[in-house]
């Protein structure tokens, strides 16, 4: 396993922080913008079945209707 360099790691933790509080927040906006245009989402240990490659505005809008207003 290879290890990212502290900069590297502490940018990573950066952006996984806004993802955070953006969708605390409901800043539907910003949190798309840390985002590619297609994404993936792993959610087998929570829920089973496959791993999904989506656009990232599909994915903002289904997190908007599961978390609502």
């Amino acid at each position: 396993m290879t290890t990212a360099a502290p900069t590297d790691r502490s940018d990573v933790d950066a952006v996984v922080t806004r993802v955070a509080h953006h969708i605390d927040a409901r800043r539907w906006p910003e949190l798309r913008a840390l985002f590619s245009d297609t994404v993936e989402t792993d959610y087998t240990s929570l829920f089973g079945g496959e791993v999904q490659r989506q656009n990232a505005s599909e994915l903002m809008e289904a997190w908007k209707r599961l978390l609502g207003p």
